[in-house]
């Protein structure tokens, strides 16, 4: 793809500005204003999609006003991707419930190193993200189609997203709590499973 020109190449800083310091106001008067802003340009190897994924409200500004989920960076790592190395697990909640592939893997040159975002889960021990994962059926290494576990009814439905209690823990998002039985029996095989599958990947 081909980079922006200089004048859009002075938008798209402020705007990239903008999503690094929180400044919500700047963001949406630039989305809101301007029909030549591309929130799929690259800029310095980055989306700034991804660039946004630090402050949960600047990312939902952009993906409400078209940000592509599944744009990969320049090093081939999509958003949630880097939400789930990361833990933030409404990030990738959100993420999913406008549109993000859940299989999607990472584009390493070398097919052995690319990982879904259940994989990464579990490689960085972000619990978290791996048990919204398997609630949200991602696909198992070592495991066919149709052999996870049924979504539950309601979690893709972005205006009354249904979570088990205790997913997110608001009084402390850095420490998001893991539901009593959110993994039953099958699911502690399915991630035994994937655990042989990332060692043997």
């Amino acid at each position: 793809m081909a980079g922006p020109s200089n004048g859009d190449r002075g938008a798209l800083g402020k705007m990239f500005e903008a999503v690094r310091e929180a400044d919500i106001e700047t963001l949406t008067e630039m989305l809101e204003t301007s029909s030549r802003l591309n929130l799929d340009q690259l800029m310095d190897g980055q989306h700034i999609l991804h660039v946004s994924l630090d402050h949960l409200d600047m990312t939902q500004v952009l993906l409400t006003h078209g940000a592509n989920p599944n744009i990969p960076d320049e090093k081939g790592w999509c958003p949630i991707h880097y939400a789930t190395k990361r833990n933030f697990v409404e990030t990738v909640m959100l993420l999913l419930q406008t549109g993000a592939d859940i299989d999607l893997k990472t584009k390493e040159e070398n097919k052995k190193e690319q990982k879904s975002a259940l994989q990464i889960a579990v490689e960085y021990g972000a619990q978290a993200c791996e048990d919204l994962l398997l609630f949200a059926c991602a696909k198992i290494p070592g495991k066919q189609d149709g052999e996870n576990h049924d979504i539950a009814d309601g979690f893709l439905d972005e205006e009354n997203p249904e979570m088990p209690d205790g997913v997110l823990d608001k009084n402390d998002e850095k420490n998001v709590k893991t539901p009593d039985g959110l993994l039953d029996k099958e699911d502690e095989e399915n991630h035994k499973i994937l655990m042989r599958g990332i060692n043997d990947g």
